[in-house]
């Protein structure tokens, strides 16, 4: 999966470069060809000022493009929805300033960490007093995070999100801005808009704080039997690779889905999942195998992915926080709130926004928040 990293990587750089050398400001909107132009030129580049606004705290550079695909007026109300692609890098110039690593290592009374040179080394140096097994698990987990954190690290990032935009006109091209309640699609639902954007750095800092604090007084016992390897970040490019954010019906695009896979149409979200936990390196069996009920139901039979991944102990339950990229997000039925009804995959998590990709609705790299009726699971091992 080098190969589509390297690919993602060039994308983003000339995104990067165009933003920097042919625009003036740091968002712009989508170019329009029929209706109000005018006002759609006015909610995209409101859009674009909520978004630099929303991120600037933890992120600079930020370009953004707004592409206002549905606009609807009824006297004075406004209801319009957008494609906002969002291109930006990490303030922290290094893992160690991120608030959340920050946090995790306090409680080891550590200010930085070096995984080349392993954690016993340094809690001596700084006199802390772990038990051999709660030295393995911190190590473990510190060790997690930088791996993927590192990339992160200077590097932009290209995220979208579908907002909508309800509120009411000044005039024809004029949005009063008080009145203004912006929404994002996760998911099929639409939930506060505010809810993807970067809690504040102490909230960050006291994520870490009590992770780690969690981590050494239920320390896990470490997985030494298990039988496969788990890369749960080539799963992840793999899943950003198959897949486009699609805004229109039908809402996918069977040209962007891998072809040496039959395409589900009217639900292809587990299909998807378990193609790029596959490539992650999960192990295939005859019950878990492409066009099983295993690969692609969720959880409706017996022998249903959920059902069977708990049974071969695959998955670890874990949380809207510390869900890295490679593990998964599970949508939940509002109505019973105990029903699986749609699965992702968590393509990055940077411990201060949160991302993920999907097919049925095909969705990339979109943003999400701390929802209701989501459940998060991690694979073992990973």
């Amino acid at each position: 999966m080098r190969n589509i990293g390297m690919i993602q990587k060039i994308k983003i750089c000339l995104v990067v470069f165009l933003v920097t050398f042919g625009m003036t400001v740091p968002c712009r909107a989508a170019s329009f060809d029929t209706g109000n132009a005018d006002l759609k030129n006015t909610i995209s580049q409101y859009l674009c000022n909520w978004a630099v606004d929303g991120y600037t705290s933890a992120y600079k550079d930020i370009a953004v493009i707004a592409d206002v695909y549905s606009l609807s007026t009824a006297g004075s109300e406004v209801t319009a929805q957008a494609l906002v692609t969002v291109t930006m890098t990490l303030r922290d110039k290094r893992v160690g300033d991120i608030p959340a690593v920050q946090g995790m290592l306090s409680v080891l009374t550590l200010a930085d960490y070096d995984p080349a040179v392993g954690l016993s080394a340094q809690i001596a140096a700084a006199k802390t007093e772990l038990t051999e097994q709660q030295q393995a698990c911190a190590e473990a987990e510190l060790n997690d995070w930088y791996e993927e954190l590192s990339e992160y690290i200077n590097e932009p990032f290209s995220g979208n999100l579908m907002l909508t935009l309800k509120g009411n006109l000044i005039s024809r091209d004029r949005l009063d801005a008080s009145s203004v309640k912006l929404f994002v699609l996760d998911g099929n639902d639409l939930v506060p808009a505010a809810s993807v954007l970067p809690q504040p750095a102490s909230t960050r800092r006291q994520d870490g704080i009590d992770h780690m604090n969690e981590i050494l007084q239920k320390p896990r016992v470490p997985e030494t039997l298990l039988r496969y390897t788990y890369n749960r970040l080539n799963a992840a490019a793999y899943a950003d690779y198959w897949t486009e954010t699609i805004s229109a019906y039908p809402y996918y695009d069977t040209d962007n889905w891998n072809p040496n896979y039959v395409a589900h149409t009217g639900g292809d979200c587990v299909n998807y999942v378990s193609q790029a936990l596959s490539e992650g390196g999960l192990p295939e069996d005859s019950v878990w195998e492409p066009e099983s009920t295993a690969w692609l139901t969720l959880g409706s039979q017996d022998e249903s992915f959920l059902p069977y991944m708990t049974e071969m102990n695959y998955l670890v339950d874990s949380n809207y926080t510390w869900a890295n990229a490679g593990a998964l997000r599970v949508f939940l039925s509002a109505v019973d709130h105990t029903t699986p009804i749609h699965i992702v995959m968590i393509t990055k998590n940077d411990l201060t926004t949160r991302w993920y990709s999907g097919h049925t609705y095909d969705q990339k790299q979109m943003a999400y928040g701390d929802q209701a009726d989501r459940l998060y699971y991690k694979i073992a091992g990973a």
